[in-house]
């Protein structure tokens, strides 16, 4: 007489096809036992491959979408402001580092077109400055005390030059030159506040104070990298 399989773990977890082997061979425990035995193990089964998968991924609802587009239209849109504001601030950014530098004149109308200059802006707050039209009259006797009457006309016209100290003020909107010699005499000792405004590497000024009869006329200078 063959004894009862117990029904321990072990027979539990016994292949698919033993325990369907052993229901048709007529043992002892009917074929509910078998069959509940192939459900657990087919459970078991698809348990170990649902671990394996990992957890099911879905796709991001509408919702989640319009969240992360939200959110970049908020950074983009944040960006784009303080872009604005640092190139708002420019003008009040400024100060004696900030400008120093060397420049070459862009356009002063005093001077006609093609006016040649430079400006030095130190940033130890001194500076020196130099304008001449396009051309200037050479001194026949190649004499510089030996000119005639139109030469000298034509240079004292046609050219400025002073140098001294410099602040900037008013917050970065103004630079004011103290000017210490200048060969328009005129200028020695004075000091002369003049509105400014700077465009990326551009630096304008206004000059209200002419060494010569005239309207307040803008200076544009260039930096010269």
């Amino acid at each position: 007489m063959l004894g009862v399989i117990p029904r321990t773990r072990q027979a539990i977890n016994l292949p698919a096809y033993a325990t369907a082997d052993h229901a048709r061979s007529g043992h002892p425990g009917d074929g509910r036992a078998a069959s509940g035995q192939t459900r657990r193990h087919k459970e078991y089964h698809c348990l170990g491959e649902r671990e394996a998968r990992g957890p099911a991924t879905h796709p991001p609802s509408r919702e989640k979408i319009m969240n992360r587009r939200n959110t970049l239209a908020a950074i983009s849109a944040s960006l784009l402001l303080l872009s604005l504001a640092l190139s708002a601030g420019d003008a009040s950014a400024q100060s004696v580092k900030s400008v120093a530098g060397s420049y070459t004149v862009v356009s002063v109308s005093a001077y006609g077109p093609n006016a040649r200059g430079r400006m030095m802006l130190g940033a130890d707050g001194r500076y020196s400055t130099v304008i001449a039209r396009a051309t200037l009259p050479k001194f026949a006797s190649n004499s510089r005390i030996k000119g005639t009457a139109d030469e000298y006309k034509g240079v004292v016209e046609g050219s400025i030059a002073h140098y001294g100290t410099y602040s900037v003020d008013d917050g970065g909107k103004a630079i004011t030159f103290n000017i210490e010699v200048s060969t328009f005499p005129n200028f020695d000792g004075t000091s002369q506040k003049r509105a400014m405004k700077i465009a990326g590497d551009q630096l304008t000024y206004t000059v209200t104070v002419p060494s010569a009869p005239g309207p307040a006329a803008d200076v544009v200078w260039k930096r010269i990298k």
